[in-house]
């Protein structure tokens, strides 16, 4: 028997070991090319069927948002914004009806919701969710809050008389427009292009126009959470303004106030 050596057994081994040339690479990469194209034409229809649903949902709830009943208008678009979503439902809210009744609309989506819309950068849901900021911010509904709770005492300011005390706190002062150097709303009596800063230390009325003024704990967060309500002030009630304070980018501006306790 003749023995093989080692050499002899590798250079045997080599040559049963098929060698890949190119056709075996092409291979290989179109197989991979297939899968992902696959893979894509999955999501494709994926975001089609997804479409498709929310074109149903919006033609199932068209009448109701053509409706002049702002009640039923705004529940159709607070039921577009849960079935589909909440882009699509402001959006439309813009297209339909501009103005303070999309606005109110959308602040049913609750402020966090809304935020995000206004920082999506699309110039209506923008608009759109800002002005509905504006309106969350202005609320003046007060679920589980009471004035008498956790009021804040501070020194009589210099229109106080002696001995009457005066409570702090934060009131929303309304929609500064920068670009426009004018505020798009004001829940106090002062100028229309009266610069923020030039506010402050000023005693001035709560409108009679925009109604009674919520007065919180603190201005609220940057995920959009209000603090509680303590108090709030009715048309013609005086504030002194220590601080003045915009929220987030939006132009929402507020202000720390001092105020007789009544």
């Amino acid at each position: 028997m003749t023995e093989t050596s080692p050499e002899s057994r590798r250079e045997t081994k080599n040559e049963i070991k098929p060698k890949k040339d190119w056709w075996d690479r092409l291979g290989v990469i179109l197989g991979a090319a297939i899968t992902l194209v696959g893979v894509s034409a999955t999501i494709v229809y994926n975001q089609q069927q997804t479409k498709l649903k929310e074109i149903e949902i919006v033609r199932g709830l068209f009448q109701h948002l053509l409706s002049e009943n702002e009640r039923e208008y705004r529940l159709a678009v607070f039921a577009v914004g849960h079935l589909a979503n909440r882009t699509l439902a402001t959006e439309l809210a813009a297209a339909i009806a501009p103005g303070s009744k999309s606005a109110s609309a959308v602040a049913g989506f609750g402020p966090q919701e809304v935020q995000k819309l206004y920082q999506e950068g699309k110039p209506a849901v923008r608009e759109t969710a800002r002005a509905a900021l504006d309106k969350l911010s202005a609320s003046t509904e007060t679920p589980g809050a009471r004035a008498s709770e956790q009021i804040v005492s501070v020194a009589p300011s210099h229109s106080s008389a002696p001995g009457v005390p005066t409570q702090a706190g934060w009131i929303y002062l309304g929609d500064y427009s920068n670009s426009e150097k004018a505020w798009r709303t004001r829940y106090l009596q002062f100028s229309q292009d009266a610069e923020p800063e030039s506010l402050k230390s000023q005693t001035l009325i709560v409108r009679d126009e925009t109604g009674a003024l919520n007065v919180r704990v603190g201005m609220p967060t940057p995920e959009a959470e209000f603090p509680r309500v303590i108090a709030t002030l009715k048309p013609g009630s005086q504030v002194t303004v220590r601080d003045v304070k915009p929220w987030q980018s939006t132009g929402l501006t507020w202000a720390q106030i001092s105020y007789i306790r009544r």
